[in-house]
């Protein structure tokens, strides 16, 4: 799995205290501070691979890659691709989707369609209604999930996990969500926005949505609150133990960058 993406990470087993600390910038393995928490990789632990830039769009064809590499050792696993709709204008999701298709890869390439690159609303990315129509084209099927449904999401990315693991090739799974938030701090989401939108959106909430789904059921309420409760206690504390620990030094700023047993010019070892 290559994804810019807490819940996919914790269902991976990535615990809440080591993204904490990788959050707050400390001096702990496997990044030492040198990268944002939401950036996180680790094959052999969690079975997530390294991002190979900012450029969400180049993790698309970095996941065919993955994907032929399992093919190739004759893997029984699936790359799960997860990326956004900003990442499908770039020629990188085209030339990975292709590549994908030509060699039957086992990957899922996520798209999860929040309308808005940054800033940049989706109709002013791509003339098609659905980012799955694009699918066709590389003779792969596309799927659409409401992304603000849990269930239809997993369903539809099981599908094609299901279909990719059975040797039929890859899929796009196009998940319909929204940020809620602005990209940055200093982003006036305004300017291309409403505040009505956003309103509109917050109905949908996935969360909510999810409890009144447990409810009907007939998880009891209080169990729900309790679990809540709980979660937000391992936040409280993910926070206090990131916060305890220490900061990267100075003096190791080109530690971890380069490999220490590589030889220098002169024959001898660093």
């Amino acid at each position: 799995m290559v994804a810019r993406n807490l819940s996919a990470y914790f269902y991976r087993g990535v615990d809440s205290k080591h993204v904490m600390a990788r959050w707050f910038g400390k001096d702990q393995a496997p990044s030492y501070g040198r990268e944002l928490g939401l950036f996180l990789a680790d094959i052999d632990k969690y079975g997530i691979i390294p991002y190979h830039n900012g450029s969400m769009a180049s993790w698309i064809p970095a996941g065919a890659g993955y994907a032929l590499a399992f093919k190739l050792r004759k893997q029984p696993n699936v790359m799960l691709c997860f990326t956004g709709d900003g990442a499908t204008s770039p020629g990188d999701f085209y030339e990975g989707l292709n590549f994908a298709s030509i060699h039957k890869l086992p990957v899922v390439f996520v798209i999860e369609n929040n309308l808005l690159a940054i800033s940049t609303r989706f109709e002013k990315q791509t003339a098609v209604k659905d980012i799955a129509e694009k699918a066709a084209a590389y003779g792969m099927p596309g799927y659409i999930a409401d992304g603000m449904d849990v269930l239809d999401s997993y369903e539809k990315t099981k599908l094609a996990s299901d279909r990719a693991r059975a040797g039929g090739g890859p899929s796009l799974v196009e998940l319909k969500c929204y940020r809620y938030q602005p990209h940055t701090s200093d982003d006036d989401d305004s300017r291309y926005r409403t505040k009505q939108e956003v309103e509109e959106w917050r109905a949908k909430d996935p969360v909510k949505r999810a409890h009144a789904y447990l409810l009907s059921a007939g998880v009891p309420e209080a169990d729900l609150y309790s679990l809540r409760a709980s979660l937000a206690d391992e936040i409280e504390r993910a926070i206090a133990q990131a916060e305890s620990e220490p900061d990267p030094k100075p003096e190791d700023a080109a530690k971890h960058v380069y490999s220490e047993d590589a030889p220098l010019p002169d024959g001898t070892r660093a």
